[in-house]
């Protein structure tokens, strides 16, 4: 895709059917081809409707970018011959936007339409969703609950498990980032934490390695939650010795064989399901803190009447969102309804109709 055609039709066709596969199969056809290839591909479990989405959308903006890039190429080096360069626009052709609908229309052969242009539909899980409203009175009750009473066996887990919902809530960061962050991405003199991108690092033990999905970025955190987090390091030396590169949330558990070793994400869902059962919240997953915190800033924009663009660059750095994210506009759209709701049931309560 740099220095020629960009992938045929029957390549990209290839390419959505292999990303519905789970790992281990992927794993196997990578290492050696079975003898039998397509008993072997009947055997197959496909993986969720959710995962294959979001494989689809990576692979998808990979290659985009991979095939842009790849026309500066030919441009500098002199090989951009207007049938290829006509060739690539047509299967590079992007999305585009619908006048008054949220969906996006794709050119017909286009990558982007082989690609998410026939996205499977999904259900959602009922343990993953939660109501804006639920969030918030996660964050309420966290905000009002001391740690020992969350966590009264284990002072030193419950100090951990204070500092991470914290930055959760604070940063808005994934939980993939968090659990990805070491002690050398504390930058002590500014008082704030770097999200930065190690893809396949040696240091990880973790089978699923926490990776970042876009950006490296650094953020502010607040005078209460920096002091917690320099308990925590005092606590982390005691328990896993000094040393520069240790994760910064490690597992607290007995057992010699994962004890000091990083925490995975099912763990970080476990804890917050736990914090909305003592809420008596309905349980959901950490991801939905990350929206409580963007719907926050985008009231914030609202109240303080920042432009578009203005929002988008603030946005995009705090949540390391890419530059051409349309997540952006769809949370600054989603508080101008909230805000439009409002007002219309205020109207109707002035004109004493009984609004819900």
């Amino acid at each position: 895709m740099v220095f020629g055609p960009c992938l045929s039709h029957e390549q990209v066709e290839d390419i959505a059917y292999y990303i519905g596969l789970r790992r281990r199969d992927l794993a196997t056809l990578a290492g050696a081809r079975p003898l039998n290839l397509s008993r072997f591909l009947t055997a197959c479990k496909p993986v969720s409707a959710e995962t294959e989405n979001l494989r689809r959308i990576y692979v998808h903006n990979y290659l985009m970018w991979l095939g842009s890039y790849g026309n500066l190429v030919l441009q500098k080096t002199g090989q951009a011959t207007d049938d290829l360069l006509e060739q690539r626009r047509e299967r590079l052709s992007p999305a585009r936007d619908i006048s008054g609908r949220r969906k996006k229309t794709y050119s017909v052969g286009s990558i982007s339409h082989q690609l998410v242009g026939k996205m499977r539909r999904t259900l959602g899980s009922r343990m993953q969703q939660a109501s804006p409203d639920e969030v918030h009175q996660f964050a309420l009750f966290f905000s009002s609950m001391r740690r020992n009473e969350l966590w009264p066996k284990n002072g030193d887990r419950a100090l951990r498990n204070e500092l991470l919902i914290k930055l959760l809530l604070q940063t808005g960061g994934r939980v993939s980032e968090l659990l990805a962050v070491k002690d050398t991405d504390l930058v002590i003199g500014k008082q704030m934490i770097q999200f930065a991108r190690r893809h396949n690092d040696p240091d990880d033990p973790r089978k699923y390695e926490p990776t970042l999905k876009t950006y490296d970025r650094q953020l502010r955190l607040s005078d209460e939650t920096w002091a917690l987090l320099m308990q925590w390091l005092d606590v982390q030396d005691e328990l896993a010795g000094h040393n520069p590169q240790t994760f910064l949330f490690i597992n607290l558990t007995r057992d010699p064989r994962y004890a000091g070793r990083p925490m995975s994400r099912v763990a970080v869902d476990q804890l917050i399901r736990g914090v909305c059962v003592a809420a008596d919240i309905k349980p959901f997953g950490a991801h939905q803190l990350r929206h409580l915190y963007v719907r926050e800033l985008a009231k914030t924009a609202s109240d303080r009447g920042w432009t578009n663009e203005e929002w988008r660059k603030a946005v995009t750095y705090l949540l390391g969102w890419s530059l051409t994210s349309h997540m952006p506009g769809l949370y600054m759209g989603e508080t101008a309804n909230q805000e439009a709701d409002m007002s219309m049931k205020q109207l109707w309560t002035e004109r004493g109709l009984e609004v819900r």
